[in-house]
Order: C-alpha cells, then sequence, then structure tokens
C-alpha cells in the first residue's frame, strides 16, 4: 500500500510544480506583451534641449521620468501626478553626449484599503501581494504623503530615446538648408521680356531691314508689325534658342516720319509679349538727294570746279565759272527747239 501512496505524491508534486512554472511564464508573457508606452516629442536635438515625454497608456500615480532605470542609479528629469493621460517637461542635460539618450518612466498607484482587504488602483492585489495584472506591490515615498511610507505599486514605461545632436551638425544642416533655398531661389528666378534689334534705324519707302529677336518660347510664332498706321510686315518661327531673324520690307507708299517696329507673341515665361523698336522711314528723292549732297559732287557743280581723278592722279579742271549754266542753257534752247517742230507737224 506504501508504493501506490508514495507514487501519487511523486504525480502530485511533479504537477504542482508543472502549474507553477506555467503561471510563472503565464505572468511573464502577459507582462511582456502589456508593457505600458509613452513617447518623447521632439525626438532630436542640441544638449539642454527641451522635450515633453507623454503617456501612450495612461496611469494613475506618482510619475517619475529619469535618465535611468528605477532599479539602478538615476537622475531624476521631471515628475508630475496623475490621474490617467499625463505629460512631463524636461530637459536634455547638458552634459550629455552626442547620440542616443535613453529616458526612462514609471508610475507608482498607491495602495488602496478596504476594510481588511487591501487592493490596487486600478488592479486588486491577490493573496501573493502581487496585482492581478502581475505588478508587484512595493513600499516607496508618495509624492502625496512625503513624511509617510505608502504601499504601491509600480508601472514601469518602456523606454525611449532622444538622439543628441551636435551643434556642427546643426549648423551643417542649416547651411544646407539655406543653400538649398539659395538654390531654389535662383532657379524660380522670372525670365524678363524679348529683346529686339534692326539692321537699321533709319529706311527708305520700298527698302528693308532685318530683324533679330531674342526671348520666345522655342517654337512659337512671332509676328512683325509696322506702326504708326499697323500694317503686317512677317513672321518667323522662334528657335530651341528661343531666338528668330525675319528680313521686313517697307511698302513704297508707307508714310514717311517716325514709326516703330513691333513684335508680338509669346514669351520664355509661357506669357504674351510685345516689344518695339524705333525706325524712321524717309522717301527715295529724299535719300537721293541727301547722298548727292553728302558725295560732295552737288558743291562742286554749284561752283563750276572739281577735280577729276585719273590714272596719273588729280587733275584741277579749268575753265569759266560759267561753263556749267551755259550748258544748261544750251540743253534748255535744244529742247525748246525739239517741241517747237513736234508742235509745227501737227499743225500742219
Amino acid at each position: 500500500m506504501e508504493r501506490p501512496r508514495h507514487r501519487q505524491r511523486v504525480v502530485a508534486t511533479a504537477a504542482a510544480i508543472a502549474a507553477l512554472v506555467v503561471a510563472v511564464v503565464g505572468v511573464a508573457v502577459g507582462q511582456a506583451q502589456t508593457q505600458p508606452q509613452m513617447q518623447i516629442q521632439p525626438t532630436s536635438g542640441l544638449p539642454g534641449s527641451a522635450a515633453t515625454v507623454s503617456s501612450i497608456t495612461p496611469c494613475t500615480g506618482d510619475i517619475t521620468v529619469a535618465d535611468g532605470p528605477p532599479t539602478g542609479s538615476f537622475a531624476t528629469l521631471g515628475t508630475t501626478t496623475s490621474t490617467g493621460s499625463w505629460s512631463v517637461p524636461i530637459t536634455i542635460p547638458s552634459s550629455a553626449a552626442t547620440g542616443p539618450f535613453t529616458v526612462y518612466g514609471w508610475c507608482d498607484t498607491p495602495v488602496q484599503t478596504n476594510g481588511s482587504s487591501s487592493s490596487l488602483v486600478g488592479a486588486a492585489l491577490g493573496s501573493d501581494g502581487r496585482a492581478s495584472d502581475g505588478r508587484a506591490a512595493t513600499s516607496v515615498p508618495s509624492t502625496r504623503a512625503p513624511s509617510a511610507l505608502v504601499p504601491t505599486v509600480r508601472t514601469v514605461y518602456a523606454p525611449v530615446t532622444f538622439t543628441v545632436t551636435s551643434s556642427s551638425s546643426s549648423s551643417s544642416s542649416s547651411s544646407s538648408s539655406s543653400s538649398s533655398s539659395s538654390s531654389s531661389s535662383s532657379s524660380t528666378t522670372p525670365v524678363g521680356p524679348p529683346t529686339m534689334q534692326l539692321s537699321s534705324s533709319t529706311v527708305v519707302q520700298g527698302g528693308k531691314v532685318t530683324v533679330t529677336t531674342q526671348g520666345w518660347q522655342p517654337g512659337s510664332t512671332v509676328q512683325v508689325w509696322l506702326r504708326s498706321d499697323p500694317v503686317f510686315a512677317g513672321s518667323a518661327i522662334a528657335d530651341q534658342a528661343g531666338s528668330a531673324v525675319v528680313e521686313i520690307t517697307v511698302p513704297a507708299d508707307f508714310p514717311t516720319g517716325a514709326h516703330q517696329v513691333v513684335m508680338t507673341g509669346i514669351g520664355l515665361g509661357g506669357v504674351a509679349a510685345e516689344i518695339a523698336a524705333d525706325l524712321s522711314v524717309t522717301s527715295l528723292g529724299g535719300a537721293a538727294a541727301a547722298a548727292f549732297e553728302s558725295s560732295g559732287l552737288g558743291a562742286a557743280a554749284a561752283s563750276g570746279s572739281g577735280t577729276v581723278t585719273g590714272s596719273s592722279g588729280t587733275l584741277p579742271s579749268t575753265g569759266s565759272d560759267r561753263v556749267v549754266p551755259l550748258t544748261v542753257l544750251g540743253f534748255g534752247l535744244i529742247g525748246a527747239g525739239t517741241l517747237l517742230v513736234a508742235l509745227r507737224r501737227r499743225l500742219a
């Protein structure tokens, strides 16, 4: 009879141990899956920067934010008392080294006593002194009652990381941003209006002028007009560089005086544009007389003197000052005689 009883005891002991192992593993897994979360904003900056740590998982109790875990040595960065969601402003230590800076946080919830039974705020204590969610009940100083040791349950948040940057990298980033902004600004500089040049600012009636122009939308049509009274003078297609060359002819009956050559089309910015250049139109007779005078022949004919250029050099002309007038008179008499002969024949 002793052997069956012994076997039963062994089996019972093994079952109890197995149940305990399952319970411990279950609590550990539950705690890992439900570890409270918090966040920090901003997530990077220089030493001495201001930041705010806030809850993702709410908690009721005394909140502590520090540079180390509650189980080791730490320096407190900030505290608050919460009844749910919370936020704690902190300052990153000026002595913090460049790189990741870990921030820790935890919540101490006071134990409430109701009659003869103890409980935790939000989680009842079991007979083993732990909360139903696995949190441990401890006795730590409470910010609500500084002079007393109050039983609490501590909820430890998952740590967050703040990246500490150096002033050199910050200035480099600022310089890069400034350079980017400058290049962006230069790339958006407004495009100027088209321009044009005339081969001559003066032309005779019936004459030609070559117009060279730049600053038009490639492939667009550029029209040329003569004004004051608008007269269409021609058109051209702007090349890939936005330039064009067109030769225009001034009508033979176009009024003399001051006028303009006007070009219209689409500029490089895709906006309609119109430009103009001054043009002076002269009569054909006036232009010939001006050329005759400018050559010096007019003055020579009026004075009856001049020079003749030959192969042996320049020879002075000789004779009376009346040679030219007499020659003109002779031609006039010949013409009159011819006219009289013609009239006589007609009368006969």
